[in-house]
């Protein structure tokens, strides 16, 4: 399936275990953080919770741009996220380009995609 065809709790789901390497134990994510997380973390949504996404990719020493544009053919607002290797991706949410970004690149990198 592609990233950008998953549902919010698909790939809510599938950066947590691909991008922050958390495992999912009966209904919740454990890793290396304090508290156990599943329900309440949403980084296709929330910005604070996609941060954490975006720190982890640093930490893997990848590069980050978030860019706010208009579409050139109907001039909406979207978002455009940028980790590496030119791979851009566009949403009408930051969250949501931040995640798609961050799984497209890991999964590019494992020969997934």
């Amino acid at each position: 399936m592609k990233v950008s065809e998953m549902t919010n709790d698909e790939l809510n789901y599938a950066v947590a275990v691909e991008v922050m390497g958390w495992k999912a134990t009966g209904g919740y994510y454990t890793g290396d953080f304090d508290d156990p997380a599943y329900g309440n973390w949403h980084p296709t949504e929330s910005i604070s919770d996609a941060w954490q996404v975006v720190e982890k990719m640093r930490e893997k020493k990848f590069g980050f741009s978030l860019v706010a544009a208009l579409t050139d053919d109907t001039n909406k607002n979207i978002w455009m996220a940028i980790f590496a290797f030119g791979l851009v991706v566009e949403h009408k949410s930051a969250p949501r380009a931040i995640c798609e970004a961050a799984l497209a690149i890991v999964s590019k990198l494992k020969g997934e995609i």
